[in-house]
């Protein structure tokens, strides 16, 4: 079985063919109207133009031009789609093509609306509407009977008023203007996509006319822009020109005065600042030097007295470099290693010992009179340094005074020179300008181009006859599926087990398809299949489940209903015929005398009050009940009845009847009439074991069967489960049966 929440296209499909007259009602409704309205139309033609604005630069020159080319940016294009919808450019095209050819635009003409009319104002309303537009009416529509409960005097304009609009109203710029309001209405102006191209887009009752008004507007838009390019830039190259001639005299000016100021200012200084300055930046470099040599020769001079004064003249003369110091250096050493070879074999009075040691003293008296000499060389070195170093100082100190002096003097002079230089280059920038802004007047273009021109066209663009009848077809049946949907959800009958299950607390024992559900008037004859197999199986497995749940002990099986036609009796014979096959002795009691057609062996052959006279005389049943080896169960039918057979089945006449046939038969298979339209049903219903309540799918209203078990459970007969009769085979797949119990699914019915 499948869930509660899947949805079957299928099913679906079957609610929709059931409501089918419905939906193609519905449909056909709407298509007729939308083809009435649209034959009283006006039909109107619609023509595009394109215009590419020109996102290249032609650099003939390198300057920037006076009238700066167009950024495209989404603003700026805006903006020219503006200008092109502007009052100021259509009133120029109308102007220029004349209200004589296109005179629907002529306010002048007034023409008293026809249903046509009304309809395509209406329409075109609506259509505006949902293309986000305003819908509302225009303005001069007025209700021309006015206000019934008004006086005269409401409705009196005074005459020189109305002389007055009537002169405004034909004044010729008026007229335009008011034809420019009603081209607008009619004129459609969009960017491309994202693209640079401009769409220009109207639509009028005549094809040439509205192919005329656009190509002249893309025209327009072209000529205008080139116009205001050129326009503009001989206004800046006429205002550059007399700006550059005022320039070129002040230049002049400025010039002779700085001259003038300058040599006045050379003969009073004696010299010019930049020579003043090179002096002190060369002199400044002579002092650094002079104060180097200075600090080099004090580092030198401190260096040497201070080893004299602590460790002595021959250390202070291991630093030093004259060649002379280092000549005796060299001989005091030589002495020394000499008289240190001799101590080890001569005593300290030997003759040549005492000659060595004399000459290391000479050596070093000689060396210390030399470094004498040096240290007083380094002191005369340093004062030299000093003088040089203080008298450069001073050069330096009297130039930096100077250049001084002659700065604060050049103060003026700078001032008048900036001035100048400020003229000459603007001067200069001025007259460059000038230059190429002639240049750009001659090399004028347009910025953008026509890339397509409209054509007359030959088909109207309005209204859009096939699309809008097939919306109006998609309309009409949607609105039918939703009448069917409607109809379906306020549907008061049985569709699904779970509205069974849900509603009526008893499970649902089977759901049997319509097919084979032919003809329960007569028994099928010998050779005669009067199910189909798919049905009988179905009945099997309702019986197998019946005498599962109600036991082995069933004998007597009863089916009943709430009205006529709900499928009982041809449920009855199935289960009549399906414990036949099983090998069971079966006698069908027919007691639905609310119908007057009964199954018989013999059409032809009726036999009255069959059962009615065996309740009424103490005879044998054998002489009413009908075999038929064909089908394998016997048939006890209820005859035709005459007369009120009321109160009939309440003796003890009947109930001694159904227990004779459940001891000759396996199982008694009783069909009682239905229990809205007569309690008999309540009394045949008590006798039997088991009880089926049949319901017919899509058609039993859900109050009669509510009523129906109300009644079998006010008396204490609870039905064994549920059967749904007449079932679309397309849904039967959605309805489940009440699971077998576990004895059944084990090995069948004992």
């Amino acid at each position: 079985a499948r869930g509660a929440d899947t949805v079957d296209p299928f099913s679906l499909f079957g609610s929709a063919w059931q409501n089918k007259w419905i939906i193609l009602g519905s449909t056909m409704l709407f298509v007729a109207a939308a083809a009435i309205i649209l034959s009283n139309i006006t039909p109107r033609y619609s023509a595009t133009a394109k215009v590419l604005l020109n996102p290249r630069d032609t650099r003939v020159v390198t300057s920037q031009e006076v009238v700066s080319g167009l950024d495209l940016s989404d603003p700026v294009i805006e903006s020219e789609v503006a200008f092109i919808r502007s009052s100021v450019l259509l009133e120029s095209v109308v102007r220029d093509i004349g209200l004589d050819r296109m005179p629907e635009f002529d306010p002048r003409i007034v023409e008293e609306p026809g249903l046509g009319t009304k309809l395509n104002n209406l329409f075109r309303s609506v259509m505006l509407f949902l293309n986000g537009g305003s819908a509302d009416a225009p303005s001069d529509l007025t209700n021309v009977e006015g206000d019934s409960q008004g006086t005269e005097a409401d409705t009196v304009v005074p005459e020189t008023l109305a002389d007055q609009d009537a002169t405004a109203a034909d004044n010729p710029d008026n007229v335009y203007r008011r034809a420019v309001g009603k081209l607008r209405e009619y004129l459609t102006v969009s960017q491309v996509g994202n693209s640079y191209a401009i769409s220009i887009s109207a639509s009028a009752q005549d094809p040439q006319v509205v192919a005329l008004i656009v190509n002249k507007i893309a025209e327009r838009y072209i000529s205008s822009q080139e116009e205001e390019r050129v326009e503009g830039t001989r206004r800046a190259a006429d205002w550059l020109q007399t700006r550059v001639d005022d320039l070129r005299e002040q230049v002049a000016d400025a010039e002779v005065t700085v001259e003038q100021n300058r040599a006045d200012k050379l003969i009073a200084d004696g010299g010019t600042f930049d020579v003043t300055s090179q002096q002190v930046v060369a002199m400044s470099s002579q002092l650094a030097s002079a104060r180097a040599d200075r600090a080099e020769a004090q580092a030198r001079y401190d260096q040497i007295s201070n080893l004299v004064a602590t460790e002595g003249f021959a250390e202070a003369a291991e630093v030093l470099s004259s060649p002379f110091v280092v000549s005796l250096r060299e001989e005091h050493a030589s002495l020394a290693r000499e008289l240190a070879g001799l101590s080890s074999n001569i005593g300290p009075d030997h003759p040549n010992r005492l000659s060595l040691t004399s000459m290391i003293s000479k050596v070093e008296a000689d060396l210390e009179t030399e470094v004498r000499k040096i240290i007083e060389g380094l002191e005369n070195e340093v004062e030299v340094a000093s003088i040089r170093e203080r008298s450069i100082a001073s050069d330096v100190l009297a130039l930096e005074e100077r250049a001084s002096s002659i700065a604060l003097s050049s103060v003026e002079m700078r001032h008048l020179e900036r001035e100048a230089l400020a003229l000459r280059t603007q001067y200069d920038t001025m007259l460059a300008r000038l230059k190429e802004t002639r240049a750009h007047v001659a090399l004028a273009r347009e910025e953008a181009k026509v890339i397509e021109y409209a054509l007359p066209p030959a088909l109207p663009s309005y209204p859009r006859k096939k699309l809008l009848i097939s919306a109006a077809a998609v309309i009409g049946a949607a609105l039918g599926l939703g009448l069917a949907l409607i109809r379906e959800l306020r549907s008061t009958t049985y569709r699904t087990t779970e509205q069974i299950d849900r509603e009526l607390q008893l499970p649902v024992l089977a759901a049997l398809p319509r097919e084979g559900q032919r003809s329960a008037n007569f028994l099928p004859r010998k050779g005669r299949k009067f199910f189909s197999d798919e049905f009988e199986e179905r009945v099997r497995r309702l019986y197998i489940s019946v005498m599962a749940r109600a036991g082995s002990s069933v004998r007597t099986m009863c089916v009943t209903s709430s009205v006529t036609g709900e499928g009982a009796r041809t449920t009855a014979l199935a289960l009549a015929q399906v414990a036949a096959d099983m090998k069971q002795r079966v006698v069908f009691v027919d007691l639905n005398f609310q119908e007057r057609n009964q199954p018989s062996l013999n059409p032809r052959r009726r036999t009255p009050r069959e059962l009615v006279s065996a309740l009424r005389k103490n005879g044998s049943l054998s002489a009413f009940i009908q075999s038929n080896k064909s089908t394998g169960y016997d048939v006890l039918p209820i005859g035709n009845l005459d007369a009120e057979v009321s109160g009939t089945f309440s003796g003890t006449r009947f109930t001694s009847i159904i227990k004779y046939l459940a001891k000759e038969y396996d199982l008694v298979l009783i069909e009682t009439p239905p229990v809205l339209e007569s309690t008999e049903a309540f009394v045949i219903a008590r006798e039997a074991d088991a009880l089926i309540y049949s319901v017919s799918w899509n058609r039993t209203k859900a109050a009669s069967v509510r009523q129906g078990l109300s009644s079998l459970l006010d008396l204490g007969m609870v039905p064994a489960g549920i059967v749904l009769t007449n079932v679309d085979r397309a849904r039967i797949d959605d309805l489940y049966q009440a699971p077998q119990p576990m004895a059944v699914q084990a090995g069948g019915v004992a």
